[in-house]
């Protein structure tokens, strides 16, 4: 992916300028779904874990192009705990 040429500038918030598109986002998103598909046997379940609290942003992105193959996928986000004291 090549970063847009164009550069955002806003005076309200911090955005200076933009690296990658929606667009672009969108389009590597679904390569990825592809990639992945490609590689599970159809008959066999993926096992897709979020372990951050923002991925299932990412992985409501990412279901649609799992669900366009014939990929079977369990979706987990298991809550995490600091070790520290």
């Amino acid at each position: 992916m090549t970063p847009p040429t164009d550069v955002a500038r806003r005076t309200g918030d911090r955005v200076r300028r933009v690296i990658f598109t929606r667009e672009q986002i969108a389009d590597r998103v679904r390569e990825l779904g592809s990639e992945i598909s490609a590689c599970y046997d159809p008959r066999e379940e993926l096992l897709v874990l979020g372990l951050l609290k923002g991925s299932f942003m990412f992985l409501a992105d990412l279901a649609p192009s799992l669900g366009r193959s014939r990929v079977s996928a369990a979706w987990q986000l298991p809550g995490t705990a600091s070790y520290s004291a």
